[in-house]
């Protein structure tokens, strides 16, 4: 039998190849962009949630430790956030990366909203001090962990959209505001929805402990720049270098302790003195 002669390949409608092309990239794309996108959702989620539990513990401090242990803590998580954020967190960051720095901060403000259970249900109150100096040096890494993650997640968006960087940059901080606000507002809800106390605490501890280890496990880092960290040193004295050389910096130091002292009058006086004694202690977290 005669073999049948070859297609003429002039015959074949180019129009039709490329266009099937087309459509596998553009189906490639999209789901690449969601891929992105739901990775960073998780994030955004867990996240709001295990830092809501710390701000909720923060406004009961005074109101349930008392004023004196309360505010004790509030110094002394705020002094090591401090500290870690301008001494700690940028060769954290260069050396474990975002992701990693992320699953251990977090893990580390497990460490302070479990000493507020651990003091509820044990004589040892001054626990609580021990956990403000762990969640204030987490804190200290979590937002600058955070700010990496989320550049690097807003590149990697923009490059499977095909959008602009600044449009990316913009979508992906309202979803995250829209989380945050969210999950701090719920978790501030939540004590006001029950009495502050030992099962508060405990439902706290498990909330902050879930969302730590979802970042771990269903959470995937985003790559970025692979140039060698440059000695922890050099990291280390960074914000020093910056606030020698930046006036913009150092003129934004009176606007930042002014916003300490609002915070702490907030969060050690007037919830306590006023909210709490006028209100009751449930209206702490609602107000």
């Amino acid at each position: 039998m005669a073999s049948s002669p070859p297609m003429d390949r002039a015959l074949i409608n180019p129009l039709h190849d490329g266009a099937a092309a087309d459509d596998s990239a553009t189906e490639i794309t999209a789901k690449s962009a969601q891929r992105v996108l739901r990775n960073f959702h998780v994030l955004a989620a867990a996240f709001s949630l295990n830092h809501g539990c710390v701000t909720a513990l923060v406004a009961l401090a005074a109101s349930e430790l008392g004023p004196s242990l309360g505010n004790t803590t509030l110094f002394v998580l705020y002094a090591c956030y401090t500290l870690s954020a301008a001494f700690l967190s940028n060769g954290l960051v260069a050396r474990l990366g975002a992701k990693r720095t992320l699953v251990l901060s977090l893990g580390l403000y497990c460490v302070y909203v479990a000493s507020y259970a651990v003091a509820f249900f044990t004589p040892i109150d001054n626990v609580v001090i021990v956990g403000a100096a762990v969640g204030g040096v987490a804190a200290g890494c979590l937002w600058p962990a955070q700010g990496v993650f989320f550049a690097r997640s807003a590149e990697a968006y923009a490059d499977a959209a095909s959008i602009s960087q600044k449009a990316a940059t913009a979508l992906l901080g309202a979803h995250f505001s829209a989380a945050y606000l969210v999950g701090e507002v719920g978790m501030k809800l939540l004590a006001s929805a029950f009495e502050p106390g030992g099962p508060l605490f405990v439902a706290y501890s498990c909330i902050a402990v879930g969302a730590a280890l979802t970042v771990a496990r269903f959470v995937d880092d985003v790559s970025g720049d692979t140039t060698p960290p440059p000695p922890f040193a050099e990291s280390a004295t960074a914000a020093l270098r910056l606030f020698r050389r930046s006036a913009l910096c150092r003129l934004l130091v009176p606007t930042n302790l002014c916003f300490g002292l609002a915070a702490a009058y907030l969060n050690g006086s007037f919830l306590s003195a006023v909210v709490a004694a006028g209100m009751g202690e449930r209206a702490v977290g609602a107000v």
